[in-house]
């Protein structure tokens, strides 16, 4: 027999408590983070790992919040390939002085491909300075300083700033618009 509440009514049986709908995360803790870190050190993006992972973006998010270790891993895992991509980023943007080795033609290999011969010369060359490469640097190292926004003074003669002037003149074309309505 159920339990009458203050009412005289009979109270509902309590619920379970409420479980989160899908299914149970498969995370592994031994697996997952050195996973993840491998792949974000090949330099791929969150949505990649996920998709390497065998999971979704949003599951990548919950198991990032879940489990420090394994958003401590990403994070590392990104760290390399950043700088990498930094320091060449930076290399193109000041130029640079490479080598270029100039191979004579080879005889061909039992594999059917042409083999490198002895060597001809070495090349050195400048590759120049990038203009976009400093831009973007620039604009992202020092934004205060490159950023496009341009500042307007919006003040014109008589004192007026343009919204004042835009008031003057909504103004005008009501009185306008009621002399013509009139005649």
């Amino acid at each position: 027999m159920k339990a009458k509440g203050a009412r005289g009514k009979q109270s509902k049986p309590k619920s379970k408590p409420h479980r989160a709908m899908g299914r149970k995360s498969d995370y592994d803790a031994n697996k997952h983070p050195k996973l993840a870190k491998k792949y974000a050190e090949e330099g791929k993006t969150d949505e990649e790992i996920a998709l390497s992972l065998g999971i979704g973006k949003t599951a990548l998010y919950d198991w990032k919040n879940a489990h420090p270790e394994f958003a401590v891993a990403i994070k590392e895992g990104k760290a390399k390939p950043n700088r990498e991509v930094r320091a060449a980023f930076y290399r193109r943007a000041v130029g640079y002085k490479t080598r270029r080795v100039i191979y004579a033609p080879g005889a061909v290999g039992p594999d059917g491909k042409l083999g490198k011969g002895r060597v001809l010369r070495i090349e050195e060359f400048e590759v120049p300075p990038s203009t976009t490469a400093g831009i973007f640097w620039l604009k992202n190292r020092e934004p205060e300083e490159w950023k496009d926004v341009s500042r307007i003074d919006a003040t014109v003669r008589g004192g007026l700033t343009v919204e004042e002037m835009h008031k003057r003149l909504e103004a005008q074309k009501a009185r306008n618009g009621d002399s013509k309505r009139r005649g």
